[in-house]
């Protein structure tokens, strides 16, 4: 019969590893749904000891890693206690006077149990005490494996075979007689060397009569030395496996995705060949420390039998997390008590690069907030986030590993299994910088965490700059000129530096006393207030301190803002504050009085009443067209500032017929009547002053002032 249906044997013998009880727990199912299906009742859901009623296949899968996991830790135990019927304790001696204890208990959900699994530490004299065990399994932060069970009973046996039970937590022999192929101690001894955990389902419902799930382990009890007639003699008649070779890779079929990447691997392996059939098995048995901690469990495929012929042999392993370390292992026999072979091949199932996003919380602009996407399903992930060039201040450890980063080229991290992982500056020293961050992910002790990526941060930051200032001139006529500069600096709208900064200014003067325009000595400024907190300075600086040799002469005043941080005195500049340039303003030069005309051919009285053309040219019949302009009316000289030269004037000329012209001051012009008496208007009088030390013209005169000048007929 195939071994794969044997019936569970007495756990009396010397053999490791899994039962029968697994293929068993797929008969019941098979059988209860077969029933359910004569009923005509549609089953979504069969017995399985997850969270929620799954297929089928989950049940078996569920059971079959906590078999693994529990045979595993029972081989692996220096010693093992128990409890009543429902609690058992494995301890495993760490070599440095401590150990590591694996508990799974009973705990009860409502109307159904829980079988849980949890895991603690020990130090010296307590890892022999099972009165310290138990006390300290209080803590043991377990984790649920089975769910919706019935019944959950644990049995133990010695090295002999002989039933040892533990009430109230005291190991009790079961009466009988000693055989005669074991020794004395070997039946005396309450130290349990197999265990086996047995389930049944819930009194109510379908799934009622399932057949229950069986976990069974033995511990390498060695009670004195190997006594005549052991237990069970291996089967040495039967031939040998030839070497297994394996290859591990990920799954492309089997498994959920995350980050992109399947959480199963593809065993596959070459050798194992055998005369007849043969049986061979997978399982992925994790070499992270502590990994049951970090939720990565031993997972193992059921036991496969066949005639191998050299080819690869694929198999499928399920429930590999990303970012886990083992090793694949598979074995091969060619009878059920035989040499096995064996091949091994470590590996690492790689965890994807995270993508994450960085924020900044609004309400605190120096909080960053950093976020990251799920890329593993159960396994506990931790996350190395590392920060450059402020990282002293809130990150601890130097990160080697990693290359770049900003400031001084190192990063610094922190590691977290906390998100989104939040960091907070001091007030002001984030603001204004733009700092680089990156994220890792991965499982503590595995092989090297993944790829990371790297984003940066910039706290923004407003700095406020606005000047307002003004030279206002004496009445100084000479050089140098009298006159004093004042400034008012001030945030612009509702802006200002934000807590822990203080808004800061810092004034410069420069002069310009070449003739050549726009030259300044900035080697050497007039005035340098330094960065100060200082707003305003109503009489700062003289004309005479200015060297302000002629009007119109160019001031340049650099009014630079910034943020001071209150902590650490860093300055956060604002962009603009290069420069405000003005020119000193004097006043306009007096308008020139009007002068008539010393040209008209008769004088008039007032000046501005004259004839027309034809009077002044004494004719009594005449066209302008005949005898052109004969009227040239005028101003005084116009005057212009010291360092100035005129260039030019103009003014506006309107007819009675509201005809309008314009020409310089002095243009010869000639009017006709008609015989009839008529106005004309002169406006908008400019003069037009050319400064020498710059090419900029300056314009003055009366554009609001009009003269109007009555045109008489010929008598």
């Amino acid at each position: 019969m195939n071994r794969m249906f044997a019936r569970h044997r007495q756990i009396i013998t010397r053999r490791d590893g899994l039962t029968s009880s697994i293929p068993e727990t797929l008969v019941g199912v098979l059988v209860k749904l077969a029933v359910a299906s004569m009923i005509g009742t549609l089953l979504v859901g069969v017995f399985t000891y997850s969270s929620t009623a799954s297929a089928s296949t989950n049940v078996s899968a569920t059971a079959q890693a906590a078999s693994i996991s529990f045979a595993d830790q029972a081989r692996n135990a220096d010693r093992i206690f128990g409890r009543d019927t429902n609690n058992v304790f494995f301890v495993k001696y760490d070599g440095a006077g401590g150990c590591s204890v694996d508990s799974w208990k009973t705990v009860a959900t409502g109307s159904s149990n829980t079988l849980t699994r949890g895991r603690f530490t020990l130090t010296g004299a307590q890892c022999d005490n099972s009165s310290a065990v138990f006390t300290a399994s209080a803590n043991d932060n377990p984790k649920p494996v089975l769910r919706n069970l019935g019944t959950v009973t644990i049995t133990y046996a010695n090295v002999a075979g002989r039933v040892v039970t533990f009430p109230g937590g005291v190991p009790t022999l079961a009466s009988g007689t000693q055989p005669t192929n074991v020794t004395k101690a070997e039946w005396a001894s309450t130290n349990p060397e197999s265990v086996e955990l047995t389930t049944t389902a819930l009194t109510g419902g379908v799934l009622a009569s399932a057949k229950p799930v069986v976990l069974s382990g033995r511990a390498p009890v060695v009670v004195a030395a190997p006594a005549t007639g052991n237990i069970v003699t291996p089967d040495t008649t039967a031939p040998a496996p030839t070497a297994v070779t394996v290859t591990v890779a990920r799954s492309t079929t089997t498994g959920v995705s995350y980050g992109g990447l399947r959480e199963a691997i593809t065993v596959s392996f070459t050798g194992g060949i055998c005369p007849g059939p043969t049986t061979y098995a997978a399982k992925f048995v994790p070499t992270i420390p502590n990994a049951a901690d970090y939720r990565v469990y031993t997972v193992q495929t059921a036991e496969f039998t066949g005639t191998l012929t050299g080819a690869a042999v694929p198999m499928e392993l399920d429930g590999v997390p990303n970012g886990a370390s083992g090793d694949a292992i598979v074995e091969a026999k060619c009878a059920p008590d035989a040499a096995q072979a064996s091949g091994v091949k470590h590996y690492h199932q790689s965890m994807p690069t995270p993508t994450w996003a960085k924020s900044v919380d609004p309400t605190s602009p120096e909080t960053h907030i950093i976020t990251v996407n799920n890329v593993v399903s159960s396994a506990r992930v931790f996350y190395r986030i590392g920060q450059s060039p402020l990282a002293p201040l809130r990150f601890e450890t130097l990160d080697t590993g990693v290359s770049g980063g900003g400031g001084d080229g190192k990063w610094y991290y922190r590691e977290t299994e906390t998100i989104p992982f939040t960091v907070t500056y001091p007030l002001g020293t984030a603001y204004g910088l733009n700092l680089d961050y990156y994220v890792r992910a991965f499982i503590p002790g595995a092989d090297y965490p993944s790829g990371y990526i790297n984003q940066t941060i910039t706290t923004p930051i407003t700095v406020p700059n606005a000047i307002n200032w003004t030279w206002t001139g004496g009445s100084k006529t000479a050089a140098p000129f009298d006159g004093y500069l004042s400034w008012y600096a001030f945030p612009i709208g509702p802006t200002t530096c934000p807590a822990g900064t203080t808004l800061m200014y810092h004034p410069v003067a420069y002069d310009d006393t070449s003739v050549t325009p726009y030259i300044r000595n900035t080697a050497a400024p007039l005035m340098d207030l330094g960065w100060t907190s200082a707003t305003s300075s109503p009489t700062l600086l003289t004309g005479t301190q200015l060297h302000v040799y002629y009007p119109n002469q160019q001031l340049q005043l650099e009014f630079p803002t910034a943020c001071r941080v209150d902590l650490n005195g860093r300055m956060i500049l604002s962009t603009a504050g290069a420069g405000f340039v003005k020119n000193t303003a004097w006043a306009t030069p007096t308008m020139p009085a009007w002068a008539g005309s010393t040209t008209w051919k008769k004088t008039e009285s007032p000046t501005t009443s004259i004839f027309d053309i034809c009077r002044n040219l004494g004719t009594v019949t005449c066209t302008k067209s005949s005898y052109g302009d004969s009227i040239v009316p005028g101003w005084a000289t116009p005057t212009c500032p010291a360092n100035h030269d005129l260039t030019s004037t103009s003014m506006d000329i309107t007819d009675w017929n509201g005809v309008k012209t314009t020409a310089a001051w002095g243009t010869a012009m000639g009017f006709e009547t008609g015989g009839v008496t008529k106005t004309v208007k002169f406006s908008n009088f400019k003069w037009v002053c050319k400064p020498r030390h710059y090419s900029g013209p300056i314009t003055f005169g009366n554009p609001s002032g009009t003269i109007t000048v009555t045109i008489n007929p010929l008598p």
